[in-house]
């Protein structure tokens, strides 16, 4: 996450083949980032100890770049990291879903 937000504060120049969407690229970085943070502690539950100290986390990236000379602040951006952690999380509780029918059928 430190050099999350190192990177999110450099100026960085993608060839234009490479681009990708700026909010394609936070929600997956943000879902990868759930996912790590479900990995690493049991706590529960997951809004409060895991999801929300990734939504401050990613405001906090924001306000960085807004005082960034070659970056933006974007509520959007935010938004976006918002959408990665809310697709892990409905992702993985889909699958434990599925899971849990199929033991009741067994």
């Amino acid at each position: 996450m430190i050099v999350g937000a190192w990177v999110a504060t450099r100026t960085l120049n993608f060839p234009e083949t490479m681009e990708l969407n700026d909010k394609v690229i936070h929600i997956v970085v943000f879902f990868g980032f759930a996912v790590l943070m479900d990995l690493a502690t049991s706590r529960h539950p997951f809004w409060l100890w895991k999801g929300l100290p990734l939504l401050i986390y990613g405001i906090i990236v924001e306000v960085m770049q807004y005082y960034s000379p070659d970056r933006s602040f974007s509520l959007l951006d935010w938004v976006a990291d918002f959408s990665g952690i809310l697709l892990y999380f409905l992702i993985k509780h889909t699958l434990l879903w599925i899971a849990s029918i199929r033991s009741i059928d067994d």
